[in-house]
């Protein structure tokens, strides 16, 4: 029983891996996959600049404040561009409000328009990390292809993708590149195909500022820690939809 247990789970979470590519996109790890030279930095004050490695500054993520806030102190995003929340300060909390919302926001592209969405990742990746947009396009063309799939034996067959933040770390931070570690629950529903089924995850996400934004340069995903399984029965997929039929979702800032 317990070996069928594992496999189980260990099957979820190559699903996981596979539908929270879409969400998340860029589930190519930096140890698996060739890294861009330091040589390449986007701009030439990345170069001049010394890295630092930032203290161990950690937090929880809270709802962010509406568009446009003019507050001094604020993070970011400020506005939004290709249907992506942009513009993020030069700082450490902007680093980690950037690299938070991309995680956050990239499940709402994955059921979209293509060109629409390739516009959108290309908004958030740096001019120098083009292989990020490759990724994670190639990803949402599979889960297109799941959700066809699921789609052929029920019409209308619903798909819900959710990253939920939990906890964050900055582990690297200087004015030209940061490295924020988020601790995130993903939730991942395609009816006719799965039940609502939980993957947690820690991302590492490598940013460069560029264009006065930050920018994503490199992603890569590791399962786990993972909590207790749930005591309750899990609720039936048609049921969950409606439940949260209408219901928004959140961007975060850090709240430290």
């Amino acid at each position: 029983m317990a070996a069928t247990q594992r496999r189980r789970r260990a099957g979820l979470w190559a699903l996981g891996v596979v539908t929270l590519a879409v969400v998340v996109a860029l589930v190519v790890a930096r140890a698996t996959g060739p890294r861009q030279s330091d040589d390449a930095t986007p701009t030439r004050s990345a170069a001049a600049t010394p890295a630092r490695v930032a203290p161990a500054v950690s937090g929880s993520a809270v709802p962010a404040p509406p568009l446009g806030a003019s507050a001094a102190d604020n993070p970011g995003p400020r506005t939004s561009d290709a249907g992506v929340p942009v513009g993020f300060a030069r700082s450490e909390n902007g680093a980690v409000a950037a690299a938070t919302t991309y995680l956050s926001s990239l499940h709402g592209l994955a059921l979209g328009e293509a060109g629409a969405r390739e516009r959108a990742v290309r908004r958030m990746a740096a001019d120098a990390a083009p292989g990020i947009v490759d990724q994670t396009i190639a990803s949402m063309v599979f889960l297109d292809t799941v959700v066809g799939e699921a789609r052929a034996a029920l019409p209308s067959a619903r798909a819900f993708l959710r990253e939920i933040p939990v906890a964050y770390r900055l582990s690297r931070f200087d004015p030209a590149r940061a490295e924020v570690e988020v601790w995130s629950l993903g939730i991942v529903l395609i009816e006719g195909r799965t039940q609502a089924t939980e993957v947690w995850s820690t991302n590492l996400v490598e940013l460069a500022w560029e264009g006065d934004d930050w920018r994503l340069w490199s992603w890569s995903r590791t399962p786990g820690p993972v909590p207790a399984v749930s005591l309750d029965a899990p609720t039936d997929p048609a049921e969950v939809l409606a439940a949260i039929n209408g219901w928004e979702g959140y961007r975060y800032v850090p709240s430290t």
